[in-house]
Protein backbone atom coordinates (compact mmCIF):
# COMPACT_ATOMS: atom_id res chain seq x y z
CA UNK A 1 0.00 0.00 0.00
CA UNK A 2 1.20 3.51 -0.83
CA UNK A 3 2.43 5.24 2.34
CA UNK A 4 0.37 8.38 1.61
CA UNK A 5 -2.73 6.24 1.26
CA UNK A 6 -1.85 4.53 4.54
CA UNK A 7 -1.54 7.89 6.29
CA UNK A 8 -4.93 8.95 4.93
CA UNK A 9 -6.46 5.76 6.33
CA UNK A 10 -4.77 6.27 9.70
CA UNK A 11 -5.93 9.90 9.81
CA UNK A 12 -9.52 8.82 9.19
CA UNK A 13 -9.23 6.14 11.88
CA UNK A 14 -7.84 8.67 14.37
CA UNK A 15 -10.68 11.13 13.77
CA UNK A 16 -12.68 12.29 16.80
CA UNK A 17 -16.39 11.62 16.12
CA UNK A 18 -17.29 14.93 17.78
CA UNK A 19 -14.94 17.50 16.26
CA UNK A 20 -14.06 15.40 13.15
CA UNK A 21 -10.40 16.34 13.60
CA UNK A 22 -7.48 14.15 14.63
CA UNK A 23 -8.16 13.24 18.23
CA UNK A 24 -6.26 15.19 20.90
CA UNK A 25 -5.61 13.71 24.34
CA UNK A 26 -7.87 10.74 23.51
CA UNK A 27 -10.03 9.41 26.34
CA UNK A 28 -12.10 6.24 26.18
CA UNK A 29 -15.64 6.00 27.57
CA UNK A 30 -16.76 2.71 29.20
CA UNK A 31 -18.57 1.89 25.93
CA UNK A 32 -15.05 1.74 24.32
CA UNK A 33 -15.49 4.79 22.04
CA UNK A 34 -12.71 7.39 22.17
CA UNK A 35 -12.93 11.19 21.87
CA UNK A 36 -10.84 14.29 22.53
CA UNK A 37 -10.87 15.11 26.24
CA UNK A 38 -11.80 18.70 25.39
CA UNK A 39 -14.74 17.49 23.25
CA UNK A 40 -16.04 15.26 26.04
CA UNK A 41 -15.78 18.09 28.56
CA UNK A 42 -17.65 20.44 26.21
CA UNK A 43 -20.36 17.83 25.86
CA UNK A 44 -20.57 17.52 29.64
CA UNK A 45 -20.76 21.30 30.12
CA UNK A 46 -23.59 21.54 27.59
CA UNK A 47 -25.47 18.73 29.38
CA UNK A 48 -24.97 20.48 32.72
CA UNK A 49 -26.52 23.65 31.30
CA UNK A 50 -29.52 21.53 30.31
CA UNK A 51 -29.73 20.37 33.96
CA UNK A 52 -28.66 16.89 32.98
CA UNK A 53 -26.41 14.69 35.10
CA UNK A 54 -25.22 12.38 32.34
CA UNK A 55 -24.08 12.41 28.73
CA UNK A 56 -24.76 9.99 25.89
CA UNK A 57 -22.00 8.58 23.75
CA UNK A 58 -22.37 10.31 20.36
CA UNK A 59 -21.61 7.00 18.61
CA UNK A 60 -23.70 4.35 20.40
CA UNK A 61 -25.94 6.49 22.66
CA UNK A 62 -24.87 4.66 25.84
CA UNK A 63 -25.41 6.92 28.87
CA UNK A 64 -22.69 7.81 31.42
CA UNK A 65 -22.78 10.08 34.50
CA UNK A 66 -20.87 13.35 34.42
CA UNK A 67 -18.01 13.28 36.98
CA UNK A 68 -18.30 15.63 39.95
CA UNK A 69 -15.09 17.27 38.74
CA UNK A 70 -16.89 18.19 35.48
CA UNK A 71 -14.05 16.67 33.48
CA UNK A 72 -13.42 13.25 32.02
CA UNK A 73 -9.66 13.57 32.55
CA UNK A 74 -9.65 10.46 34.75
CA UNK A 75 -10.93 8.25 31.94
CA UNK A 76 -8.35 5.83 30.54
CA UNK A 77 -6.33 7.03 27.59
CA UNK A 78 -6.75 5.13 24.35
CA UNK A 79 -3.61 3.07 23.67
CA UNK A 80 -4.40 2.66 19.98
CA UNK A 81 -5.37 6.28 19.39
CA UNK A 82 -2.24 7.56 21.13
CA UNK A 83 -0.14 5.40 18.81
CA UNK A 84 -1.99 6.71 15.76
CA UNK A 85 -1.55 10.32 16.89
CA UNK A 86 2.19 9.78 17.35
CA UNK A 87 2.55 8.31 13.87
CA UNK A 88 0.43 11.02 12.25
CA UNK A 89 2.59 13.64 13.91
CA UNK A 90 5.52 12.36 11.85
CA UNK A 91 3.59 12.96 8.65
CA UNK A 92 2.96 16.59 9.56
CA UNK A 93 6.44 17.15 11.03
CA UNK A 94 9.07 19.37 9.48
CA UNK A 95 11.81 17.11 10.85
CA UNK A 96 13.54 15.33 7.98
CA UNK A 97 14.73 12.18 9.74
CA UNK A 98 13.37 9.85 12.40
CA UNK A 99 14.92 7.12 14.53
CA UNK A 100 12.08 4.69 15.09
CA UNK A 101 11.99 2.24 12.25
CA UNK A 102 13.63 -1.06 11.41
CA UNK A 103 16.69 -1.77 13.60
CA UNK A 104 16.66 1.88 14.80
CA UNK A 105 18.07 3.10 11.50
CA UNK A 106 17.47 6.63 10.29
CA UNK A 107 14.93 6.99 7.50
CA UNK A 108 14.05 10.08 5.50
CA UNK A 109 10.38 10.96 6.03
CA UNK A 110 9.80 11.30 2.30
CA UNK A 111 11.31 7.78 1.91
CA UNK A 112 9.11 6.30 4.62
CA UNK A 113 7.54 2.97 3.67
CA UNK A 114 4.24 1.50 4.88
CA UNK A 115 6.13 -1.22 6.78
CA UNK A 116 8.01 1.52 8.65
CA UNK A 117 4.72 3.04 9.71
CA UNK A 118 3.46 -0.36 10.84
CA UNK A 119 6.60 -0.88 12.92
CA UNK A 120 6.03 2.51 14.53
CA UNK A 121 2.51 1.51 15.53
CA UNK A 122 3.72 -1.84 16.92
CA UNK A 123 6.90 -0.54 18.54
CA UNK A 124 7.58 -1.54 22.17
CA UNK A 125 6.13 0.64 24.92
CA UNK A 126 8.81 2.40 26.95
CA UNK A 127 8.69 2.91 30.71
CA UNK A 128 7.62 6.34 31.98
CA UNK A 129 9.40 6.04 35.36
CA UNK A 130 12.32 8.36 35.96
CA UNK A 131 15.67 6.83 34.98
CA UNK A 132 13.81 3.96 33.26
CA UNK A 133 12.84 5.84 30.10
CA UNK A 134 15.06 3.69 27.87
CA UNK A 135 13.56 0.45 29.20
CA UNK A 136 10.81 -1.43 27.35
CA UNK A 137 7.75 -2.62 29.29
CA UNK A 138 8.57 -6.28 28.81
CA UNK A 139 6.96 -7.62 31.99
CA UNK A 140 3.52 -7.65 33.60
CA UNK A 141 2.98 -7.53 37.36
CA UNK A 142 0.11 -9.87 38.18
CA UNK A 143 -0.21 -8.39 41.67
CA UNK A 144 -0.45 -4.74 40.55
CA UNK A 145 -2.01 -5.42 37.12
CA UNK A 146 0.42 -3.06 35.36
CA UNK A 147 3.10 -3.24 32.67
CA UNK A 148 6.64 -2.83 34.04
CA UNK A 149 10.20 -2.79 32.79
CA UNK A 150 13.13 -4.87 34.06
CA UNK A 151 14.28 -2.09 36.43
CA UNK A 152 10.74 -1.70 37.81
CA UNK A 153 10.59 -5.43 38.53
CA UNK A 154 13.67 -5.08 40.72
CA UNK A 155 13.03 -1.69 42.31
CA UNK A 156 9.25 -1.46 42.78
CA UNK A 157 7.85 -4.95 42.26
CA UNK A 158 10.32 -7.15 44.13
CA UNK A 159 8.70 -10.40 45.29
CA UNK A 160 5.61 -9.71 43.16
CA UNK A 161 4.34 -12.25 40.69
CA UNK A 162 5.88 -11.00 37.44
CA UNK A 163 5.38 -12.63 34.04
CA UNK A 164 6.47 -11.97 30.51
CA UNK A 165 4.28 -9.43 28.70
CA UNK A 166 3.55 -11.74 25.79
CA UNK A 167 2.65 -14.66 28.06
CA UNK A 168 0.29 -12.51 30.14
CA UNK A 169 -1.22 -11.04 26.98
CA UNK A 170 -1.87 -14.51 25.54
CA UNK A 171 -3.81 -15.49 28.65
CA UNK A 172 -5.86 -12.29 28.68
CA UNK A 173 -6.36 -12.52 24.93
CA UNK A 174 -8.21 -15.79 25.50
CA UNK A 175 -10.50 -14.04 28.00
CA UNK A 176 -11.14 -11.27 25.49
CA UNK A 177 -11.83 -13.79 22.70
CA UNK A 178 -14.38 -15.59 24.89
CA UNK A 179 -16.08 -12.30 25.78
CA UNK A 180 -16.24 -11.22 22.13
CA UNK A 181 -17.64 -14.64 21.16
CA UNK A 182 -20.41 -14.21 23.74
CA UNK A 183 -21.22 -10.80 22.29
CA UNK A 184 -21.42 -12.26 18.79
CA UNK A 185 -23.94 -14.80 20.09
CA UNK A 186 -25.83 -11.95 21.74
CA UNK A 187 -25.91 -10.09 18.42
CA UNK A 188 -27.54 -13.11 16.78
CA UNK A 189 -30.11 -13.13 19.57
CA UNK A 190 -30.97 -9.47 19.07
CA UNK A 191 -31.03 -9.74 15.30
CA UNK A 192 -33.53 -12.58 15.71
CA UNK A 193 -35.60 -10.37 18.04
CA UNK A 194 -35.53 -7.62 15.41
CA UNK A 195 -36.73 -10.11 12.81
CA UNK A 196 -39.56 -11.32 15.06
CA UNK A 197 -40.55 -7.76 15.99
CA UNK A 198 -40.58 -6.78 12.31
CA UNK A 199 -42.81 -9.76 11.52
CA UNK A 200 -45.20 -8.70 14.28
CA UNK A 201 -45.17 -5.16 12.95
CA UNK A 202 -45.98 -6.34 9.43
CA UNK A 203 -48.70 -8.67 10.70
CA UNK A 204 -50.20 -5.87 12.73
CA UNK A 205 -50.31 -3.67 9.64
CA UNK A 206 -51.88 -6.48 7.59
CA UNK A 207 -54.48 -7.12 10.30
CA UNK A 208 -55.38 -3.45 10.54
CA UNK A 209 -55.66 -3.14 6.77
CA UNK A 210 -57.80 -6.28 6.65
CA UNK A 211 -60.18 -4.98 9.29
CA UNK A 212 -60.25 -1.60 7.61
CA UNK A 213 -61.30 -3.28 4.38
CA UNK A 214 -64.03 -5.11 6.25
CA UNK A 215 -65.22 -1.81 7.64
CA UNK A 216 -65.08 -0.14 4.23
CA UNK A 217 -67.03 -2.97 2.58
CA UNK A 218 -69.70 -2.73 5.29
CA UNK A 219 -69.94 1.03 5.06
CA UNK A 220 -70.32 0.95 1.28
CA UNK A 221 -73.52 -1.06 1.73
CA UNK A 222 -75.12 1.99 3.31
CA UNK A 223 -74.13 4.30 0.39
CA UNK A 224 -74.41 8.07 0.81
CA UNK A 225 -76.01 8.15 4.28
CA UNK A 226 -73.00 6.33 5.73
CA UNK A 227 -70.19 8.30 4.08
CA UNK A 228 -69.67 10.44 7.15
CA UNK A 229 -69.47 7.30 9.25
CA UNK A 230 -66.79 5.90 6.93
CA UNK A 231 -64.72 9.07 7.26
CA UNK A 232 -64.89 8.91 11.07
CA UNK A 233 -63.95 5.26 11.12
CA UNK A 234 -60.94 5.83 8.87
CA UNK A 235 -59.72 8.59 11.13
CA UNK A 236 -59.89 6.24 14.09
CA UNK A 237 -58.06 3.54 12.19
CA UNK A 238 -55.34 6.02 11.32
CA UNK A 239 -54.97 6.92 14.99
CA UNK A 240 -54.75 3.28 16.00
CA UNK A 241 -52.34 2.53 13.17
CA UNK A 242 -50.06 5.41 14.12
CA UNK A 243 -50.15 4.51 17.81
CA UNK A 244 -49.44 0.83 17.15
CA UNK A 245 -46.70 1.51 14.63
CA UNK A 246 -45.08 3.90 17.09
CA UNK A 247 -45.04 1.14 19.71
CA UNK A 248 -43.36 -1.22 17.24
CA UNK A 249 -40.90 1.42 16.07
CA UNK A 250 -39.95 2.14 19.69
CA UNK A 251 -39.21 -1.55 20.31
CA UNK A 252 -37.25 -1.80 17.07
CA UNK A 253 -35.23 1.30 17.90
CA UNK A 254 -34.38 -0.16 21.33
CA UNK A 255 -33.41 -3.50 19.83
CA UNK A 256 -31.37 -1.87 17.05
CA UNK A 257 -29.67 0.44 19.59
CA UNK A 258 -28.63 -2.51 21.75
CA UNK A 259 -27.51 -4.41 18.65
CA UNK A 260 -25.45 -1.38 17.56
CA UNK A 261 -23.82 -1.22 21.00
CA UNK A 262 -23.07 -4.95 20.87
CA UNK A 263 -21.59 -4.70 17.38
CA UNK A 264 -19.60 -1.63 18.39
CA UNK A 265 -18.12 -3.46 21.37
CA UNK A 266 -17.30 -6.44 19.15
CA UNK A 267 -15.65 -4.12 16.65
CA UNK A 268 -13.49 -2.54 19.35
CA UNK A 269 -12.56 -5.86 20.88
CA UNK A 270 -11.95 -7.42 17.45
CA UNK A 271 -9.71 -4.51 16.54
CA UNK A 272 -7.58 -5.08 19.63
CA UNK A 273 -7.44 -8.81 18.91
CA UNK A 274 -6.51 -8.32 15.25
CA UNK A 275 -3.77 -5.80 16.04
CA UNK A 276 -2.58 -8.31 18.68
CA UNK A 277 -0.37 -5.81 20.50
CA UNK A 278 0.32 -7.18 23.94
CA UNK A 279 0.48 -3.82 25.67
CA UNK A 280 -2.82 -2.76 24.13
CA UNK A 281 -4.48 -6.04 25.10
CA UNK A 282 -3.32 -5.66 28.69
CA UNK A 283 -4.37 -2.04 28.91
CA UNK A 284 -7.81 -2.54 27.35
CA UNK A 285 -8.75 -6.03 28.54
CA UNK A 286 -10.41 -4.94 31.79
CA UNK A 287 -12.56 -2.22 30.26
CA UNK A 288 -13.58 -4.43 27.31
CA UNK A 289 -14.53 -7.30 29.62
CA UNK A 290 -16.47 -4.88 31.82
CA UNK A 291 -18.35 -3.50 28.81
CA UNK A 292 -19.07 -7.03 27.56
CA UNK A 293 -20.55 -7.97 30.96
CA UNK A 294 -22.66 -4.80 31.02
CA UNK A 295 -24.13 -5.52 27.60
CA UNK A 296 -24.72 -9.22 28.20
CA UNK A 297 -26.34 -8.66 31.61
CA UNK A 298 -28.47 -5.73 30.43
CA UNK A 299 -32.19 -6.21 30.71
CA UNK A 300 -33.67 -7.65 27.53
CA UNK A 301 -36.60 -5.59 26.22
CA UNK A 302 -39.86 -7.45 25.74
CA UNK A 303 -41.50 -7.65 22.34
CA UNK A 304 -44.57 -5.48 21.90
CA UNK A 305 -47.57 -7.44 20.71
CA UNK A 306 -50.43 -5.42 19.27
CA UNK A 307 -53.99 -5.91 20.58
CA UNK A 308 -56.41 -7.74 18.32
CA UNK A 309 -58.53 -5.36 16.29
CA UNK A 310 -62.06 -6.03 15.14
CA UNK A 311 -64.82 -4.03 13.54
CA UNK A 312 -68.32 -4.90 14.71
CA UNK A 313 -71.03 -4.69 12.08
CA UNK A 314 -74.74 -4.70 12.84
CA UNK A 315 -77.36 -3.16 10.63
CA UNK A 316 -78.59 -0.89 13.37
CA UNK A 317 -77.81 2.77 13.54
CA UNK A 318 -77.22 2.66 17.30
CA UNK A 319 -74.16 0.42 16.81
CA UNK A 320 -72.25 2.79 14.57
CA UNK A 321 -69.05 4.53 15.72
CA UNK A 322 -68.14 1.45 17.71
CA UNK A 323 -64.54 0.43 17.24
CA UNK A 324 -63.30 -2.38 19.44
CA UNK A 325 -59.61 -2.80 20.21
CA UNK A 326 -59.14 -6.10 21.99
CA UNK A 327 -56.69 -8.93 22.40
CA UNK A 328 -59.46 -11.48 21.72
CA UNK A 329 -59.12 -13.29 18.40
CA UNK A 330 -62.44 -14.67 17.20
CA UNK A 331 -60.68 -17.37 15.16
CA UNK A 332 -59.13 -18.76 18.33
CA UNK A 333 -62.35 -18.74 20.43
CA UNK A 334 -64.17 -21.93 21.32
CA UNK A 335 -67.91 -22.52 21.95
CA UNK A 336 -69.10 -25.70 23.69
CA UNK A 337 -72.76 -26.74 23.88
CA UNK A 338 -74.49 -29.42 25.97
CA UNK A 339 -76.07 -32.29 24.03
CA UNK A 340 -79.74 -31.43 23.74
CA UNK A 341 -82.79 -31.82 21.57
CA UNK A 342 -84.24 -29.22 19.24
CA UNK A 343 -86.68 -27.02 21.08
CA UNK A 344 -85.13 -27.56 24.48
CA UNK A 345 -82.95 -25.10 26.39
CA UNK A 346 -79.18 -25.61 26.13
CA UNK A 347 -76.12 -24.10 27.80
CA UNK A 348 -73.40 -22.66 25.57
CA UNK A 349 -69.96 -21.92 27.04
CA UNK A 350 -67.75 -19.56 25.02
CA UNK A 351 -64.01 -19.52 25.82
CA UNK A 352 -62.29 -16.41 24.42
CA UNK A 353 -58.60 -16.55 23.54
CA UNK A 354 -55.98 -14.22 22.09
CA UNK A 355 -54.07 -14.81 18.84
CA UNK A 356 -51.49 -16.85 20.75
CA UNK A 357 -54.16 -19.26 21.99
CA UNK A 358 -54.02 -18.00 25.59
CA UNK A 359 -57.34 -17.59 27.38
CA UNK A 360 -58.33 -13.96 27.91
CA UNK A 361 -61.42 -11.96 28.78
CA UNK A 362 -62.46 -8.40 28.02
CA UNK A 363 -65.75 -6.90 29.16
CA UNK A 364 -66.49 -5.16 25.82
CA UNK A 365 -65.92 -8.28 23.71
CA UNK A 366 -68.84 -9.38 21.54
CA UNK A 367 -68.79 -12.89 20.10
CA UNK A 368 -71.29 -14.09 17.52
CA UNK A 369 -71.98 -17.83 17.76
CA UNK A 370 -73.66 -19.74 14.95
CA UNK A 371 -75.56 -22.81 16.19
CA UNK A 372 -75.98 -25.51 13.56
CA UNK A 373 -77.52 -28.97 13.47
CA UNK A 374 -75.42 -32.09 12.94
CA UNK A 375 -76.16 -31.74 9.25
CA UNK A 376 -74.77 -28.18 9.24
CA UNK A 377 -78.14 -26.41 9.02
CA UNK A 378 -79.51 -23.67 11.23
CA UNK A 379 -82.06 -25.14 13.61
Amino acid sequence: MDVQQLFRMLKKEAECPLCLDTVKNPKTLPCLHSFCLECLDKLANFARRQLQTSIKCPVCQASFPIPNTNTFANLPSSFHFNRLVDVLALHDSTVQRLKATRDHCHVLIDKLQSEDVQELIERPVLCSQQYHEDQALEFYCEDCKVLICLKCSIVSHDRHLVTDTHKAAREQKMQMMEAVAKLKAEILLYENKIKKQTELKDKNLADIMHVEKKMTDSVEEWIRDLQEHEKNMKRKFREIYEAEQKQHETRLENLELITTQLKSCVERGQGVLERNISAEILQTNHIILQRCDELINARKPDRYKSPYLNYLVKKKFDTFDQLLVTKTDSLMCLAECDDSEIGRESNVVVVTRDSGGLQCYQLDDEIKVDILTAEGDHP
